[in-house]
């Protein structure tokens, strides 16, 4: 047979076939190679390359086939291409050519053997089923945190309803008592009752489970304190930097901010004196967010800060400022100004609960 009409054969053979020198490299490699590969290897690469090595097995009968004029079985599995990691047959033959002083091997890969192939139809098989079943899980996973997801939203709309009855209920029993002070113990406690039942509207109304925006939340605070307890004489003013709020700390945060402006207008403005009350809420660096409230009322009165004077009052204060991770300083000067500065969840907190 002529050498040409060898050659053409081998590159037309449907089989894979390579030819490889003693060390392993290749020297020739048919079309068919291409599709089993996902490559056609290139003249100089390795045959460690292409096939994984079991224990030198490959290596040895390499070197066995190179000396032989005789068919020699050997196995390997392909480390490239669709088929990788799949174990397949080789028939290696050792042949000498006039031009060259060194044993080549022709290797013909026996990729369609039925055990071969079964086993790697039956991995195809169980990773099928094992993506299966996980699927099957995603969905179940899926529907509980949906239904979690519904019924968290449900809550927050049934508690932010009880809480404008419980609202309600205050306000009926506080017009109707005679009593001067109970009224205004009762309408104090409206107005903390209605400060959290506005962090679970926002809740309800933008359809989120644990965020709020602070702009929008501390307008309306400041809004609804206006219509309820700020007199015509003061003005409340604030100035609010748009930044998420987790609602634990949204809910101490309205509660501090009630109490501040409740002790201001009853220490700070009496017997009808007009002031102003400002209230600047804003991110301080990176991680951390400020609380400004400053009045120009009476200031300083006797040894201590008009709001020190209750006890009570300024221990419900530092508690909310603990709750919200922060602290909480008074300056009494011409005025009285509290400052809080605390440490925000963050946005993974958010995401978690």
């Amino acid at each position: 047979m002529r050498k040409g009409m060898y050659q053409e054969l081998f590159f037309r053979s449907p089989t894979p076939c390579l030819v490889v020198d003693r060390d392993g490299r290749v020297v020739e490699a048919n079309a068919a190679c291409a599709r089993l590969f996902g490559m056609t290897p290139e003249k100089g690469s390795r045959l460690s390359d292409l096939l994984e090595d079991r224990g030198d097995r490959l290596a040895t009968d390499l070197a066995r086939a190179a000396g032989s004029d005789g068919q020699m079985p050997s196995a390997g599995t392909l480390a490239t291409g669709s088929l990788a990691g799949l174990r397949i047959r080789l028939s290696m033959r050792g042949m000498r050519l006039p031009d060259r002083d060194a044993p080549l091997v022709t290797i013909h890969l026996r990729e369609n053997e039925p055990g071969a192939f079964r086993a790697h139809t039956d991995l195809i098989r169980r990773l099928n089923g094992e993506l299966r079943r996980q699927r099957a899980l995603q969905d179940r996973l899926e529907t509980a945190l949906e239904r979690e997801k519904y019924l968290h939203g449900e809550l927050i709309h049934r508690i932010k309803n009880n809480l404008a009855l419980l609202s309600s209920l205050i306000r009926v029993r506080g017009r109707r008592h005679e009593d001067p002070e109970v009224r205004r113990v009762l309408e104090e406690v409206d107005l903390r009752t209605r400060s959290i039942a506005l962090v679970h509207d926002l809740l309800d109304r933008n359809q989120t489970l644990s965020v709020v925006n602070s702009e929008e939340l501390i307008t309306e605070l400041c809004a609804l304190m206006s219509r309820s307890l700020v007199p015509d004489s003061v003005e409340l003013h604030c100035d609010v930097e748009a930044l998420e709020l987790h609602n634990e700390d949204a809910t101490a945060l309205c509660l501090l901010i009630n109490e501040l402006v409740t002790n201001a207008l009853k220490h700070a403005f009496v017997d009808g004196r007009k002031g102003r009350i400002d209230l600047d809420f804003r991110r301080n660096g990176v991680e951390k967010m400020e609380l400004h409230i400053r009045d120009d009322g009476r200031g300083m009165q006797g040894d201590a800060p008009p709001m020190a004077q209750d006890g009570h009052g300024t221990g419900i204060l530092h508690a909310l400022a603990e709750q919200l991770r922060g602290e909480l300083i008074a300056d009494v000067d011409e005025g009285t100004a509290w400052r809080l500065i605390f440490h925000p969840r963050a946005p993974q907190d958010m995401a978690a609960e």
